[in-house]
């Protein structure tokens, strides 16, 4: 089974961050020639900001230009990041897990725990017990939804996937989305519980 990274969204964030910052540029600009200021002979607190933002724009967009994609099967994973395909079979990943990002679970990152003398390429590692760490994607990133995402890791990887948390966050989720929409859905699933309980 084949996951890859969704680039549409991504991309319209970065034009939009490149539009504002050439946009704050462009008023920066006008307003120290109204004042009537000597640029570049005086630059405004504003300028070197926005030209950070546009500056960081282009380097994520440049970096959506390389493919991501993770192949998931019997034999392992195959892990395509910034140019570099990396062959990980099961034996050599010894936990693959949901982390939480800061206090909550917005968009939280999916990292690899690998064995030692194992390495992924196209990805930064940080060390925990002498292992290297990697995360793979954010999981809003994927083309798919997360759930996909991890019953397959999960038909595969077996006890290595560990995302319990992260699965019991997005269906409370889900079952408060569904309250607020129709408050009698829970009136069903009390219904349905009583029927069982009397069988």
């Amino acid at each position: 089974m084949r996951f890859q990274r969704k680039t549409g969204e991504l991309r319209k964030t970065c034009l939009a961050w490149g539009v504002l910052g050439v946009a704050g540029w462009a008023a920066a600009q006008a307003k120290e020639a109204k004042a009537g200021y000597d640029w570049p002979a005086t630059v405004s607190f504003y300028e070197p900001l926005t030209y950070l933002m546009v500056l960081l724009a282009v380097a994520a967009w440049v970096s959506l230009l390389w493919p991501f994609r993770l192949d998931v099967g019997a034999d392992g994973l195959t892990v395509l990041a910034r140019g570099s395909t990396t062959v990980l079979p099961w034996a050599s990943i010894e936990s693959i897990t949901v982390v939480k990002a800061g206090e909550g679970w917005a968009n939280p990152p999916l990292k690899i725990r690998l064995a030692p003398g194992v390495r992924l390429g196209g990805r930064w590692a940080t060390r925990k017990d002498g292992r290297r760490v990697y995360t793979l994607l954010d999981m809003d990133d994927f083309t798919v939804l997360p759930e996909g995402v991890l019953a397959v890791l999960q038909r595969y990887g077996g006890s290595r996937i560990g995302a319990e948390e992260y699965l019991r966050h997005r269906h409370g989720k889900r079952m408060v989305a569904a309250w607020l929409a129709d408050p009698s859905v829970f009136d069903r699933y009390r219904r349905s519980d009583s029927d069982e309980s009397d069988r």
